[in-house]
């Protein structure tokens, strides 16, 4: 920080405050990037409860019909067209239990959302807020940000499961236990949001320390 007599003029050449003001433009995208992907996940469990009860309701009408897990199909136009573009099939009970709480559908959206997070850290926001700031950007630390890119591994390489060299050395986000898929629920990225204000506020300090 820098320092001025009593009653001298300030210093012609502000750069602190200009790149304490590049820093806190950054930030805000940050946040609200961060909170754009929230929003996403939020609502894509919310749903779930709803599809659920739609698929229920499939079920009981179709075994009304005679046909108690019937295949279904959804894509684009029509199955009796040529243009028919397939974007899913499968039994309604296999849809229904993977539209459980932990099952596949929730664990594939937590993952998503891991791996889209990393990446536009480590992609943008971290070299960005690093120049801003004066510093390498392997020097800029975010310990929950390690985190991510520890589970973020173990997302793309092995299918979800939590390992011990990835998730298991996870410092601050202990979400996942090794040999079990990873799961990122709302209250995950609730504490993920507290922790980035707490990192935010640090950075508009001058604060960089890990």
């Amino acid at each position: 920080s820098r320092c001025f007599d009593q009653g001298a003029p300030p210093m012609a050449d502000d750069s602190f405050g200009k790149r304490q003001a590049t820093i806190a433009t950054l930030t805000d995208q940050l946040a609200a990037f961060l909170n754009d992907v929230g929003i996403a996940h939020y609502f894509a469990f919310a749903g779930l409860d709803k599809q659920r009860a739609d698929v229920e309701e499939m079920i009981r009408m179709s075994a009304e019909a005679g046909n108690d897990d019937p295949d279904v199909f959804a894509g684009i136009g029509s199955p009796a067209s040529a243009q028919w573009a397939p974007y899913l099939t499968g039994s309604l009970k296999t849809i229904l239990a993977d539209l459980a709480p932990r099952g596949k559908v929730s664990d594939l959206l937590g993952q998503m959302w891991i791996v889209v997070v990393f990446t536009a850290w480590e992609s943008h926001y971290r070299a960005a807020i690093a120049a801003a700031a004066g510093v390498a950007t392997d020097e800029l630390s975010w310990p929950a940000m390690g985190d991510l890119r520890r589970m973020r591994h173990d997302v793309v390489h092995h299918r979800g499961v939590a390992t011990e060299r990835g998730t298991g050395r996870c410092e601050l986000l202990k979400w996942g236990t090794p040999g079990e898929v990873i799961s990122v629920g709302p209250p995950h990225v609730a504490r993920f949001s507290q922790l980035t204000a707490e990192r935010i506020r640090r950075w508009t300090r001058g604060d960089f320390a890990a």
